[in-house]
């Protein structure tokens, strides 16, 4: 399992994306705000794995809060045997 974490600006949309390693493809994930307390009025807008990468889950957010908010993006990989 990967994640990633970026800053998404206050009443902002933005994405966040996290890569499995090389020679793997994402299976599933997850979009979430990184720190559970306090709750955010953050919407989850789209997720999933797109045309760009299938090694990439992608989320895209969109935050209504007055103040900027960290969000997770979390993978897990599937690596072929060799």
């Amino acid at each position: 399992m990967v994640s990633q974490t970026s800053t998404m600006a206050a009443n902002f949309v933005s994405s966040s994306a996290v890569t499995c390693p090389t020679g793997s493809q994402s299976v599933f994930g997850s979009c979430t705000t990184d720190q559970l307390s306090p709750v955010r009025n953050v919407t989850l807008r789209q997720a999933g794995i797109f045309a760009i990468s299938p090694q990439d889950w992608s989320c895209f957010f969109r935050n209504h809060e007055g103040v900027p908010v960290t969000i997770r993006a979390s993978a897990v990989c599937l690596k072929p045997p060799s």
